[in-house]
């Protein structure tokens, strides 16, 4: 694995990250994961648009956008991977003293770039396997300002107690059991004839990911709406999808240790990963490291 700290780069094992950094002292710090197919990004802008838009929600400054997407480039070259996952994260910097920032802080930016994460090689063909946790969401604050944070315990935990019930992920439900998201994936309900999500007024991340499929959707005549389901709406729904910018599109085959619909993997789902495949292909671009120019 390849990083890239404040334009320092080299391999991620070397990198330095300060000990008084606040990401390690605080989890403050905002950031973005994404792959890349051969070597190229979907809807990169989107991606740093929303990194801007975490560090406006939390106080942090903005990066240098430019130098970002040359710490970018320099960090595929030299991981020398086609398919690649990638990390970019902005902390507040250097300023431990306490839960309040000091505001002489200076934010550090930060790329990682290595191999795809070993998913279960059968996923893309079984499906997943799922259960409901009520602590696989973000912590509210942040969240459900939008700002896409460092803080990962809650869903980290989920899933380690979804994997020892022998099931792939979590979906995180609220106190009143509606559903929010899973631990890194937004969350599609087709009931038959909509496709429903949580609306990003219960605090659920707006994905990238998601609204390029919630787009194709509806470009294909499929009622795409956000509203609020209840659990019970996942144990009778005719098919769920996650969606994520390093897995693309994946069915849920099983929630709670019951099928899903027939319990494989249904029509919306094989045309909703189909269509993003397509948007792979033809809007996914080579990473420019010329100065941004929006």
């Amino acid at each position: 694995m390849i990083a890239v700290v404040d334009g320092r780069l080299g391999p991620a094992a070397d990198a330095v990250i300060p000990a008084l950094d606040r990401a390690a002292w605080y989890g403050d710090a905002v950031f973005e994961t994404f792959r890349t197919y051969e070597g190229r990004v979907l809807a990169l802008d989107a991606r740093l648009d929303r990194l801007l838009r975490s560090c406006a929600l939390l106080g942090i400054g903005a990066p240098d956008v430019s130098a970002l997407r040359r710490d970018l480039v320099s960090a595929l070259e030299a991981s020398g991977e086609s398919d690649a996952y990638v990390r970019i994260a902005c902390s507040r910097g250097v300023g431990a003293g306490g839960v309040l920032p000091l505001a002489s802080t200076v934010p550090l930016r930060t790329v990682f770039v290595g191999p795809l994460p070993a998913f279960s090689p059968r996923s893309g063909i079984d499906g997943l396997r799922a259960v409901t946790s009520r602590s696989a969401a973000e912590p509210g604050g942040a969240r459900a300002a939008g700002a896409k944070v460092a803080t990962y315990v809650e869903p980290m935990l989920a899933l380690r107690e979804a994997r020892a019930l022998g099931a792939d992920d979590a979906i995180g439900l609220d106190r009143d059991g509606s559903v929010l998201e899973a631990t890194t994936s937004n969350v599609f309900v087709w009931d038959g004839t909509s496709l429903l999500s949580p609306p990003a007024s219960m605090g659920v991340l707006s994905g990238i990911t998601a609204g390029l499929v919630a787009r194709s959707a509806r470009q294909a005549s499929i009622d795409v709406r956000p509203r609020r389901l209840g659990v019970h709406e996942l144990y009778r729904a005719h098919e769920i999808v996650l969606t994520s910018s390093v897995r693309g599109v994946v069915a849920v085959t099983t929630i709670d240790g019951m099928p899903v619909g027939a319990g494989g993997i249904g029509t919306m789902a094989r045309s909703l990963t189909a269509a993003y495949a397509d948007l792979v292909r033809t809007d996914a671009r080579c990473v420019d490291a010329a100065p941004d120019s929006r």
